[in-house]
């Protein structure tokens, strides 16, 4: 839907979505089965001693399918003002939501699910890349030509341009795992003795220590020491639930915010030849964007955020001849 409510300015509107089959996963084909009758897990193809029972695909025996799948489906809104008395900019919002059993590694395809490996339909949830809500800003201003007083006063103050780009998004999901090993590629439990909420408050700046609430989760392994074929003796451990009884991505982690802006000197040389002078900021509030936290319950600093997902403000010249 478009509609042109003022001069120059359209607002659009509508809906994008898409579904996707037969995507590639990775399912460990010997990872050990939970029988409920003698409270154990055996590995289906082989003795571990034979055959790996790692999970992690540096290790083990894995095959790749071409079984999972995918759905999208968003609401995305412009505001544009076409380019008139110097000014044009953009305003686009997106709210959308992407599902999906596997989402891949961020370099290439093969990468394990915490979770069940055979019942991999158990692995539904938000994709590792969703972003519920996305605002982008970006606009250019070329500023009014100095027509009085000297040649040089008009070459100095006249054809300057200013430019913006700001972007608004929430952050991405991610699963808490229990992970002590290779052989344990698990999502967390339930704390079934826990009534609170999973996120601590504040501002995340606050919460670098605790961003959720760890007693939340307990650990989900059948054996406490890490291994994954045995008799159960961890007494946290779900018989209906082997694999972890959390969903995945049910956890969003920090949002982010930059702007970028930008300066540029037009020098109009000749009519065929003309040079460009351009300073460039790049997160220009020297805002803080905080990754993901530690979401492994394995690990000492569980629930900690350790980093940060994008780089501090950074300033950068330049000069473009064109002719």
């Amino acid at each position: 839907i478009q509609w042109e409510f003022a001069k120059n300015t359209v607002i659009e509107a509508g809906y994008v979505g898409n579904s996707g089959r037969n995507l590639l996963q990775v399912i460990a084909l010997n990872q050990p089965v939970f029988n409920r009758a003698t409270n154990s897990f055996a590995p289906p193809l082989a003795a571990s001693s034979i055959i790996s029972v790692n999970k992690n695909v540096t290790g083990g025996v894995h095959q790749v399918q071409t079984t999972s799948e995918s759905e999208y489906n968003s609401l995305q809104v412009s505001l544009a003002k076409r380019f008139s008395k110097g000014l044009q900019m953009l305003a686009a919002y997106t709210y959308g939501a992407s599902y999906d059993y596997y989402s891949g590694a961020p370099v290439n395809e093969l990468a394990n699910n915490p979770g069940d490996q055979f019942n991999w339909r158990s692995n539904y949830g938000r994709s590792d890349f969703n972003r519920e809500q996305r605002l982008v800003i970006s606009g250019v201003y070329d500023l009014p030509k100095y027509n009085s007083g000297s040649k040089f006063a008009k070459a100095i103050l006249s054809d300057w341009q200013i430019a913006g780009i700001a972007v608004f998004q929430s952050g991405l999901p991610f699963t808490v795992v229990d992970n002590p090993g290779n052989a344990v590629i698990s999502r967390a439990n339930f704390n079934r003795g826990y009534n609170g909420g999973f996120y601590t408050t504040g501002d995340v700046a606050d919460r670098l220590n605790a961003y959720f609430n760890t007693a939340a989760f307990v650990i989900s392994r059948p054996l406490l020491n890490g291994t994954s074929v045995g008799t159960v003796n961890n007494p946290s451990f779900d018989p209906n639930a082997p694999f972890g009884n959390t969903p995945r991505n049910f956890l969003t982690g920090p949002g982010q915010k930059n702007i970028d802006f930008s300066i540029i000197k037009i020098m109009p040389f000749s009519e065929r030849i003309r040079g460009e002078v351009r300073a460039e900021l790049f997160n220009v509030f020297n805002w803080v964007n905080y990754a993901n936290p530690v979401s492994n319950i394995a690990l000492g600093n569980f629930g900690q955020i350790t980093s940060a997902s994008t780089g501090p403000r950074v300033i950068q010249l330049g000069f473009k001849l064109s002719f």
